[in-house]
Formats: C-alpha cells, structure tokens, sequence
C-alpha cells in the first residue's frame, strides 16, 4: 500500500489541477458556459511555454529573458480555445495517470498475493518442524511468537499435537491464544 501512495498523491494533484483549470476557464471565459463575454475578449497574440520539441513548424518561437523555456506564438486565438485546449489535455493527463493508479493497483494485488503465498508455505514448514518436536519443546518456542502468528502456526498443526503444545503452555499465555 506504501507504494501506490506516490502515485495517489499525483494523481490528487493532478485532480486538483484540473479542477482549478475548469474555475478558472469559467472565469475567464463565461460565454463558453453559458454566461455572455469573456471579461477578457479575444487576444491577438497568446504565449503559452512549451519545449523546444513541440514547437510546430511555422511558428515564431523566442525566448524569455532568465528563462530557457521556448515561448510559442499563437495567432488569433481566443482565450477560451486555448483554455478549452488545455482543458483537453489536462483530462487526457488524468486519464492517464488513472489508468497508470488502477494498473499499479493491479500489480501491489499480485505481489500481496504472491507474498501471502510464500508466508502461508514458510508457515507450513515451520508447523512440520514444530510437529516433530516435543510438546514442551513447542511451547517454549512459540510462546515468543505474536499471537496472531502463533495462532495461524497453531491452525496448521496437527489438532491433538496443538493441544498439548496449548496444554504445556503458561495457562494465561494458552487462554489469549484460544481467545
């Protein structure tokens, strides 16, 4: 579960971007949802920062001072379509990165289920051995165990060799056990 929590929280930030993108286009572009003019209008000119490898060929790209980002130029572009635009990808992002959240869930799944299974065979050993033991022998070892391994080990053994490692126990210590 420790592992899929880097992912979660990007994808909540990536929620929480898109979200304030969609209160932000409403803001600034009302007419789109129904309520009259942008407060803004149309621009003639809109820089948007890309990289280098995305400039489409044809536009002017320059650089801002103390930035090494490319600015691309759009022309007679409203601010609504480069809003709506960005709104597009920002929900192909958080497709993505819930797709990516549901198939690293799938994967931390198979590798608790492949760990369980290696625990219950590692159990499985350990109740052999501690069937060849003496009663007595048992008990004093596996009172150091947890309670709830002692009893998942408890479970595996053989009834009646359980009850007499149960029976040399401290009576307390058996009684929680059974509990």
């Amino acid at each position: 579960m420790k592992q899929i929590l880097p992912f979660v929280a990007v994808l909540f930030g990536t929620l929480v971007l898109a979200v304030a993108l969609n209160v932000g286009l409403m803001y600034l572009s009302p007419g789109l949802f129904g309520g009259g003019d942008s407060p803004l209008g149309a621009v003639d000119t809109l820089h948007a920062a890309v990289p280098d490898s995305a400039n489409p060929v044809g536009t002017d790209s320059t650089m801002t001072a103390g930035d090494s980002a490319s600015v691309l130029t759009v022309t007679n572009a409203t601010t609504g379509e480069v809003l709506l635009d960005s709104l597009a990808q920002l929900r192909e992002l958080v497709a993505f990165e819930m797709a990516r959240s549901r198939e690293l869930e799938e994967r931390l799944v198979r590798e608790d289920r492949a760990a369980d299974s290696l625990r219950t065979k590692k159990r499985k050993e350990f109740a052999k051995m501690i069937e060849s033991m003496s009663a007595e022998d048992a008990a004093r070892i596996l009172q150091n165990l947890d309670q709830g391994e002692l009893q998942s080990v408890l479970m595996i053994v053989k009834k009646k060799h359980a009850g007499k490692i149960l029976s040399a126990m401290d009576a307390r210590r058996a009684a929680e056990i059974m509990n």
